[in-house]
């Protein structure tokens, strides 16, 4: 059996709206089925393009950016996972910051088109993610939620 793989390569963009980011997203998975892949892959820091929804204040604190972001969680969550279901097809988002405690850790999520949604934190923090971000390495393996 061959399995066809499609890896996304962006820019990060400014986005008006979650609802354009939405389609934006959507588009890069339908082209990738297009072609038939059936696992899609996105880069680390795709989700970083939701910083643009927060205001300018809450831009230029990078610190913050990252706990801020953690208010899309859910609904970027919701996105992919819908995306899975709707083109019958396994997706890796973005790593996307997220909040436990105080602690934030660079989390990437896989969603299966049958609903199932595992997520495994970065293991190696990068100087910038730990000193600019204040990232923290977890301890949790492959989970299942």
């Amino acid at each position: 059996m061959n399995l066809k793989i499609a890896s996304a390569q962006y820019p990060i963009r400014f986005h008006k709206s979650f609802n354009d980011w939405q389609i934006y997203t959507q588009n890069w998975v339908e082209n990738a089925v297009k072609q038939e892949a059936k696992l899609l892959v996105f880069p680390e820091y795709g989700s970083m393009e939701l910083v643009s929804l927060l205001t300018a204040e809450m831009r230029a604190d990078i610190r913050w950016q990252v706990r801020f972001l953690n208010n899309f969680k859910d609904d970027f969550c919701t996105v992919y996972a819908d995306l899975a279901k709707k083109f019958n097809t396994t997706i890796v988002s973005p790593s996307f910051p997220v909040l436990e405690g105080d602690l934030a850790h660079n989390r990437a999520f896989v969603f299966s088109p049958k609903g199932l949604v595992g997520f495994q934190d970065k293991f190696f923090m990068t100087r910038f993610e730990n000193e600019e971000w204040g990232n923290s390495v977890s301890t949790k393996k492959v989970n299942f939620v």
